[in-house]
C-alpha cells in the first residue's frame, strides 16, 4: 500500500513536469517566423542585447506590450526557475550611441494571446490603404505615428473614455472605436477620416 508521503512525493513531481512542458509548449514546436506575441507579466520584462541575462540591458517593456518575434534559441535555459527559449526580436534602440536592431528577451513570459486586461489597441499599425504611416499605440499610454524607416511625425498620449478613444496631441481629440478583432480596427475620426487599421510588423 503506498502512503501519503508517497503519493504526495509523486503528485509534486507530475506538477513539475507539467509547469516544464507548459513553459517550453510556445516555443517547442515548428513554428514560423515573424510572428507577433506579448508581454504577459505584470513586473514587464527585460530586454537584453545577447540571449543571456549577463549581456547589456537595454530597455523594459511592459505588460501587455506587443512585440515582433524573429526567432528563438537553440537550447531552452532555466532563469529564476522558469525554463523557456530566448527569444529573438526586431525592434530599434539607441543606447549611448550604439544603436540595437535585433535584441533578445526570454520567452517565459510571453503569450501568443493578448493578456485580458490589456486593450487590443496595444501594438503597432497600418493604414489598411496606403502605408506611409505606422502607428504605435504603447501598453504605458503613449502613441507615435511614424513613417516606414523611423521618422517621428507625431507624439502623444491615448486613452479609453467609456466605449469612446482619446488621443491627446495638442487637444483632445475623441475617437469612436470598433475592436473587429486584435488584428483589425476601424477608428472614426481618425486623421479627420473613418479609417481601418490592421496589424502590422515594424
Amino acid at each position: 500500500m503506498t502512503g501519503s508521503g508517497e503519493i504526495m512525493f509523486y503528485k509534486n513531481i507530475g506538477i513539475s513536469i507539467l509547469y516544464f512542458v507548459i513553459g517550453l509548449n510556445v516555443f517547442s514546436q515548428n513554428i514560423d517566423f515573424p510572428r507577433i506575441m506579448y508581454v504577459n507579466s505584470i513586473d514587464g520584462i527585460q530586454v537584453y542585447s545577447e540571449p543571456s541575462i549577463d549581456s547589456k540591458k537595454i530597455t523594459k517593456f511592459i505588460h501587455g506590450e506587443c512585440i515582433q518575434v524573429l526567432n528563438m534559441s537553440n537550447n531552452p535555459e532555466t532563469v529564476n526557475g522558469i525554463t523557456n527559449y530566448w527569444i529573438q526580436l526586431s525592434d530599434h534602440f539607441n543606447i549611448d550611441g550604439i544603436w540595437y536592431n535585433r535584441v533578445w528577451v526570454f520567452g517565459g513570459n510571453l503569450s501568443e494571446q493578448l493578456p485580458e486586461d490589456v486593450p487590443a489597441i496595444i501594438g503597432f499599425w497600418k493604414y489598411e490603404i496606403g502605408n506611409r504611416y505606422l502607428i504605435r499605440f504603447w501598453a504605458n499610454g503613449k502613441y507615435v505615428k511614424q513613417r516606414y524607416g523611423g521618422t517621428v511625425v507625431t507624439i502623444g498620449n491615448w486613452s479609453f473614455n467609456g466605449s469612446n478613444f482619446i488621443i491627446i496631441e495638442n487637444k483632445n481629440i475623441l475617437i469612436n472605436i470598433e475592436i473587429i478583432n486584435n488584428n483589425e480596427i476601424f477608428l472614426n475620426n481618425f486623421d479627420d477620416y473613418n479609417i481601418k487599421l490592421i496589424r502590422a510588423f515594424y
